[in-house]
């Protein structure tokens, strides 16, 4: 028999640290390093939010828990942010004396515990609470009073509910088969097999796996794989015919083309990535783009026949860039599309990677990151850009409030006056940033190219112009422009709310760029108060 003396089970205990109530309306707001649990409830106020790389668009009414150790920043859209801060520790208890008759509290890490944004089901009765907590927080009352309704404060965020249209039954059997399949990916994995220690049929499976993991079996399988054969071929020594077996590939030419086509990049490639020597072939700056991420290209180039440039001046400068990146010796060339008629010929020097053009320029932000493996870095940087974006909107907000904006780019053939969709620009300038677009704009398009003597009548009160391609003609059509009645006709003509500037058409493809276009934006405000 054993006569060991049992002691009592331990248990965790939360008290209540301090309550605060606030109200900022800085820039920018930072908490580094708190040194206990917080929970912070906003009353009112909007704004971006970003927690430990992760960026979160603040609303009323929403409840975070931030714990020791994380780095939290806001950027405001309002004018200011009104929130509640709880600060409480956790200890867990042993118990000590003669017969163990006291208790002794220890402090502990916060055991599974939720952390970042808590979704409430009823915020009006957590917000009653900490209003009730705040409100009492000075009275010489009893405190065991304040406790309680602290634990019930608690017990509303542990029982947050997850919505989920996968039964909790269902949702468990199929995390149980997720962590076999991350435990024997290697292996010969049968479906049926894995059907039937879910207790479903092999149809069924399938289906309720897809709908609580979001890929087929198959999917998921294969990103197990991928994701292991990445990280053994970043380490050294490890050959492709050995990663493929310990991946669970006999066959390391299939696995090379299913590599190929899952990461976009051979197994070599990949292998040699943080030791490539990259070149850049691109009219949207690319070269900005790596450095941004940490790179430095050893040659960027741009091959593009621009309007103006005879036949003959171009071939010449073909040439000589041709001769520039074969002397550079790049393992690989990364182009934009607006290069694809020489892709023959970069290929001819080294292996070129092209990439679309796509509409949301971080898509190939990103692309371009995972290709070179900086991620992370990447993910930094646009987290960093939305909250400089989210700060910048809050300042032109209140500056340039009811006032409209015009981007227009002048060439030699016709004027084009920016939509507020289907470019970098567009987006940035109506969406992000919210300003507002002036009236005859088309709203729903691109943009709309016009002869100047068809320039219609603008009312708008900031008009942005480029002039685009100048050896081929373009300030002759903006004089042309400048000439007719409407031109002279639009407000901010009339105001002198006009500005020149640089070709934020192709800044905005990169981070750096779109951070210059924000910055001018913000510079053209305060000198127009």
């Amino acid at each position: 028999m054993n006569n060991q003396p049992r002691y009592p089970a331990p248990y965790s205990i939360y008290f209540l640290h301090s309550i605060h109530k606030r109200r900022y309306c800085k820039e920018p707001l930072r908490y580094r390093h708190f040194p206990v649990t917080m929970i912070c409830f906003i009353i009112k106020g909007t704004g971006t939010l970003l927690i430990d790389s992760k960026l979160i668009e603040i609303k009323p009414l929403q409840l975070y828990i931030f714990k020791p150790n994380m780095d939290i920043e806001i950027a405001l859209q309002s004018e200011s942010i009104e929130y509640y801060t709880v600060m409480f520790r956790h200890f867990t208890s042993a118990a000590v004396g003669k017969n163990h008759q006291s208790i002794q509290l220890l402090r502990a890490p916060l055991p599974a515990f939720p952390a970042g944004y808590i979704p409430m089901e009823d915020p009006a009765n957590v917000q009653a609470l900490l209003r009730s907590l705040y409100e009492k927080r000075n009275e010489p009352a009893d405190p065991f009073q304040s406790h309680i309704q602290f634990q019930e404060l608690l017990q509303q965020i542990l029982q947050a509910p997850v919505h989920d249209s996968v039964k909790p039954l269902i949702r468990h059997s199929i995390q149980q088969i997720t962590a076999y399949m991350q435990s024997n990916f290697a292996g010969k994995l049968d479906m049926v097999k894995l059907a039937a220690m879910a207790g479903m049929t092999t149809s069924s499976f399938s289906r309720l796996f897809k709908k609580t993991i979001g890929v087929s079996p198959i999917e998921y399988l294969t990103q197990l794989r991928m994701e292991s054969a990445k990280h053994l071929l970043s380490k050294p020594g490890y050959k492709i015919k050995h990663v493929s077996a310990a991946v669970g590939y006999e066959n390391e030419f299939y696995f090379s083309r299913m590599f190929q086509q899952k990461v976009g990049v051979s197994p070599t490639f990949f292998m040699t990535r943080y030791r490539l020597k990259i070149a850049v072939v691109s009219c949207l700056k690319f070269q900005d783009s790596l450095r941004s991420l940490g790179i430095e290209p050893i040659v960027h180039v741009n091959c593009f026949k621009y309007p103006g440039m005879g036949d003959s001046e171009h071939a010449h400068v073909l040439s000589c860039r041709l001769q520039e990146l074969e002397h550079a010796q790049p393992d690989v060339i990364i182009a934009d599309m607006f290069h694809q008629e020489f892709q023959e010929e970069l290929i001819r020097i080294t292996p070129t990677v092209m990439f679309a053009v796509d509409p949301d320029w971080s898509v190939n932000y990103r692309n371009i990151a995972e290709l070179l493996g900086r991620e992370e870095k990447a993910e930094q940087e646009l987290n960093q850009l939305a909250l400089h974006t989210t700060a910048a909107r809050r300042l032109l907000a209140r500056s340039m409030v009811n006032q409209t904006v015009t981007l227009m780019q002048v060439n030699h053939l016709f004027v084009r006056i920016q939509g507020t969709i289907d470019h970098p620009l567009n987006e940035l300038i109506y969406q992000e940033l919210g300003l507002k677009p002036g009236s005859n704009m088309p709203l729903q398009t691109k943009s709309i190219e016009l002869a100047p003597q068809w320039l219609p009548p603008l009312e708008t009160d900031h008009l942005f112009i480029q002039k685009n391609h100048l050896r081929a003609g373009s300030e002759n059509m903006y004089e042309q422009m400048c000439g007719t009645h409407a031109w002279k006709a639009i407000k901010a003509v009339q105001q002198g709310n006009v500005m020149l500037i640089p070709n934020w058409f192709s800044m905005s493809w990169t981070s750096g760029g779109r951070r210059a276009i924000i910055d001018q934006l913000v510079e053209y405000q305060k000198n127009t108060k």
